[in-house]
């Protein structure tokens, strides 16, 4: 099996905001294309996201009401909302129990729901963090260009 290497970026990598942001260095099995495309279609299923400059979900709420379904996309707000702990049990997400414990999200645990999420529309998908490497895709950039996780940094 053939595992493709890429940066799953967290906060502000553009620096039109706060400026502070991971590169976390990922190994799947799947393409890039299919990890864009299961992102965008696991939004649809679910109507919550991981980001907030594009509506992947379909709803079309207006920002403020759509900020309940969307996780840390906003300045250092790292908690989890009732309505996404909602969705995300609705779901059947394995880490439900911990975040109702502890909501808010640190870059690791960000990751593998992130990971999860993106898993509920790509069958088979297996992943894991490696050590940093140059040169290798981001997968939020491209026709994926938006922000994941900018709530999970202080200024």
């Amino acid at each position: 099996m053939k595992m493709n290497e890429m940066y799953l970026t967290l906060g502000d990598p553009s620096n039109d905001g706060h400026g502070h942001y991971d590169a976390i260095l990922c190994v799947t099995n799947k393409t890039l294309k299919e990890i864009r495309t299961a992102y965008k279609a696991s939004c649809k299923l679910t109507k919550i996201s991981f980001n907030h400059n594009e509506d992947y979900t379909g709803e079309k709420r207006g920002y403020k009401l759509d900020s309940e379904y969307r996780i840390c996309t906003d300045y250092q707000v790292s908690k989890l909302t009732e309505t996404v702990l909602d969705v995300l049990e609705e779901f059947n997400c394995p880490y439900i129990k911990e975040f109702k414990r502890e909501p808010y999200l640190c870059n690791d645990d960000f990751c593998v729901l992130w990971w999860w999420f993106v898993g509920l529309s790509l069958p088979g998908l297996e992943w894991e963090q490696k050590t940093v490497k140059d040169n290798i895709p981001i997968i939020n950039d491209g026709d994926l260009n938006v922000q994941f996780g900018y709530g999970l940094y202080d200024a």
